[in-house]
């Protein structure tokens, strides 16, 4: 079906409103229990006399899905945990013998700092929470709506014979799971027949099906944006519309969050087996948060061993790459404009695996959603448009070559390697002065990833591969280092020990016990993060410690005070 007109409106964002400063709160916890157990309705019994052995029967446990052996605990009363008290739950159930992992679901910042987060705050006009852009578009994206297409050779590729009769173009038969904010009802991703999957949908938020994006303050259609550029169907009736990367491609509306600057990852770790077992062959996540997760790094590892291809956003503004786009198993997208220069506002590091276009988009984006005639078609800027962008060349692919013969060639479980191994070494562009270690192998070119002959087998190193280095085994204090890209490991490493009142050789023991608490408070807290590497001054007895006024230090105010509100007893004992 022929697209409408849509408006546009590329102009300069207002500046956003002032958003209230960053507190945690604590949903729920999540543990990993009975893992050998092959029943599930035995290993939910297990669960159950474990977390109620610890915790009281005033809780309720449910797995994460069918075969999950990630379980969410959740008061009956309803009510949010005291985050102190949850990481002191985390620790006792971690203790306990049928239970192999805890954690505490946090909503966390997301794919970009939430006030109270960063210290120093960002230089620059504040990010406009509908396309995180404050910057007019540059001349290059402001009258061609295609220009990221073009940038990526998308159309050449689409023009490419497949290889095989199974070979399909443009994604066809290619299905693509999307957490996020939800579908609304815009003409550009709503065509017929639809290839948005209303009825697979599902909004773990309301806890309903049908994952529609209520649009509420914060990232009002964000879905819709990220889901355009991944498969919108090509050309439209006006001057402006969008063209998407893989316009024969489904889509899978997951709503996960209203808002992607937080985000709690039991609610993701939960779609991410959803869409594995409704028959996802992607999954597309514009969002992230800023520290690890188990439950998410298995539920992942699910998804990968199903045949599943998963691809995040590699965060805004922060200086380092966000969850889950830091895994291995993940491919991690980095942003670029029309110039094909990094976006200024996209996160880099060593986890970055590829760059692809971010800054100026053309998206579709919803007015009131009261209907087609209030859509908008105008430009968005975020790593959110570069991981959609890859995601709908990912389905390319899958389609050009036959998924099902892919997975005849290699097993399903090493599609995802394949595909991230011919991706950075033959499906990019390298422009000279290129960092690999802060932005991936290069620019994404579908053309060439479409045109690359195929491994004759799945890479040894399976999706571990990275642009710049092999990684190596990480200790815990490894774990730290992403928060400090400009100190070096010893100089961490002291700080902690400092911080921490232990020694060198004790220093691992405390950090099996209190590491992933004080992991959180670093990576949300710019106070804690500044006390670890911050020069220490006189400390009275009992008093928590400060670090003396240095630059870029937080200042005192309201993330000073969140540690004696969020942090565990047994912690601010320690930091004493």
């Amino acid at each position: 079906m022929a697209k409408r007109s849509t408006r546009s409106t590329p102009q300069i964002a207002t500046p956003a409103p002032a958003a209230p400063a960053y507190a945690a709160t604590c949903r729920a916890l999540l543990v990993h229990a009975a893992p050998a157990e092959r029943d599930d309705a035995r290993a939910q019994a297990i669960a159950e006399a474990a977390v109620h052995a610890v915790m009281g029967e005033a809780v309720r446990v449910e797995a994460l899905g069918p075969g999950a052996r990630d379980y969410r605990v959740t008061r009956l009363d309803g009510r949010a945990m005291d985050p102190g008290k949850a990481w002191s739950h985390t620790r006792a159930l971690q203790a306990h013998r049928d239970i192999a992992d805890a954690e505490p679901a946090i909503d966390q910042p997301g794919l970009e700092p939430p006030p109270g987060t960063l210290a120093p705050p960002a230089a620059g006009p504040a990010l406009r929470p509908r396309d995180f852009s404050a910057e007019a578009p540059l001349p290059c994206a402001r009258t061609n709506t295609e220009w990221s297409l073009e940038l990526c050779r998308v159309k050449e590729a689409w023009a490419l014979m497949p290889p095989t009769p199974q070979g399909r173009v443009k994604g066809e038969g290619i299905v693509i799971g999307h957490p996020d904010t939800g579908y609304t009802g815009h003409a550009e991703i709503i065509d017929m027949p639809s290839r948005v999957r209303v009825a697979d949908s599902f909004d773990f938020v309301l806890r309903t099906p049908d994952a529609r994006d209520p649009l509420e303050a914060g990232n009002p259609g964000h879905g819709t944006t990220t889901a355009s550029v991944i498969m919108s169907s090509t050309g439209g009736a006006g001057a402006t519309f969008v063209s998407g990367v893989a316009p024969a491609a489904t889509i899978v509306p997951l709503r996960v969050t209203p808002r992607v600057v937080l985000l709690g990852f039991d609610r993701l770790a939960e779609a991410i087996r959803y869409a594995t077992d409704r028959g996802c062959h992607v999954i597309s996540m514009s969002l992230g948060g800023v520290t690890p997760s188990g439950a998410l790094e298995r539920a992942i590892a699910y998804a990968v061993s199903e045949g599943v291809v998963v691809l995040a956003a590699a965060g805004n503004v922060w200086p380092w790459v966000v969850y889950p786009a830091r895994y291995d198993q993940v491919i991690a997208c980095a942003a670029c404009n029309c110039q094909r220069a990094i976006w200024s506002k996209s996160a880099s590091g060593d986890t970055v695996d590829v760059t692809a276009p971010g800054e100026s988009v053309w998206v579709a984006r919803p007015g009131k959603d009261v209907g087609q005639a209030d859509d908008i078609v105008d430009v968005g800027s975020g790593t959110s448009y570069a991981v959609a962008t890859t995601a709908g060349a990912c389905a390319l692919w899958l389609a050009f070559h036959g998924r099902v013969t892919l997975i005849t060639r290699y097993g399903k479980g090493q599609i995802a390697a394949v595909f991230k191994e011919v991706l950075m070494t033959q499906g990019v562009d390298t422009p000279r002065g290129w960092r690999t270690d802060k932005h991936g192998a290069g620019i994404l070119n579908v053309e060439k990833l479409l045109r690359a002959p195929l491994p004759s087998t799945p890479p040894a190193s399976g999706l571990r591969v990275r642009a710049s280095v092999v990684p190596r085994g990480q200790n815990d204090v490894d774990r730290f280092l992403p928060y400090y890209p400009d100190a070096t490991p010893d100089q961490v490493r002291s700080g902690l020990v400092r911080l921490l009142g232990t020694t060198d050789a004790q220093l691992p023991v405390v950090l099996a016990e209190l590491g992933d608490e004080l992991l959180f408070h670093v990576a949300t807290n710019p106070d804690v993060r500044a006390r670890v590497i911050a020069r220490p001054g006189p400390k009275k007895r009992g008093q928590l410690l400060t670090p003396r006024a240095t630059p870029g230090a937080a200042p005192r105010g309201a993330p000073a005070a969140r540690l004696p509100r969020e942090g565990s007893k047994a912690l601010l004992s320690r930091l004493a």
